[in-house]
């Protein structure tokens, strides 16, 4: 946002988060960010050997504590072996502060155009979430959820990417809005 002040306009500084063949990957994509509660930016995407879409990807995360002045080390908060995690799609859900990702998995080494469409097998993209409850410092474990996410005649689905700034929970009938 640019500021103005004593009449001189001050221009946003921009700071690179992610570099390419620095912190261990070749490539960074597909990035998202959000605001915890406890007001840190949690900036997450793909870490990637290749530019290609399915190179064995992994979520990386930086955190800022001071609203992107800084940022700490890169930190590996998802790795699935050779399989390729794609597509992160970040949440902070209000009042609890929980923090939801939502990804998908390409089993290796199929490539987008080379899965099955399905819900189950080895050749099938699966949609997973986690989430954090500590404003991003652990996560839980993925939980699958390729059923109430994908059709039975898709290939493929993408979650992302994206961040939203916030999301409630509808107590009438326990989902996201």
């Amino acid at each position: 946002m640019t500021q103005i002040l004593n009449n001189t306009v001050m221009m946003p500084e921009f700071k690179p988060v992610f570099i390419g063949g620095k912190e261990g990957y070749n490539v960074y994509r597909i990035p998202a960010l959000i605001k915890a509660q406890n007001n840190d930016l949690l900036a997450v995407c793909e870490g990637r050997k290749s530019m290609a879409d399915a190179a064995e990807n992994n979520f990386v995360l930086k955190r800022s504590r001071d609203n992107g002045r800084t940022w700490d080390p890169l930190e590996v908060i998802l790795s699935d072996g050779r399989n390729s995690l794609n597509n992160p799609c970040i949440t902070v859900v209000e009042p609890s502060g929980k923090i939801i990702l939502i990804y998908q998995v390409y089993p290796f080494p199929e490539k987008e155009f080379s899965v099955k469409p399905g819900l189950d097998g080895e050749k099938i993209m699966r949609c997973f979430m986690i989430s954090s409850s500590d404003h991003g410092k652990t996560w839980t474990k993925p939980r699958d959820i390729t059923n109430s996410t994908k059709r039975t005649t898709a290939t493929t689905t993408a979650s992302g990417p994206g961040d939203r700034k916030s999301t409630r929970l509808n107590s009438s009938h326990g989902k996201l809005s």
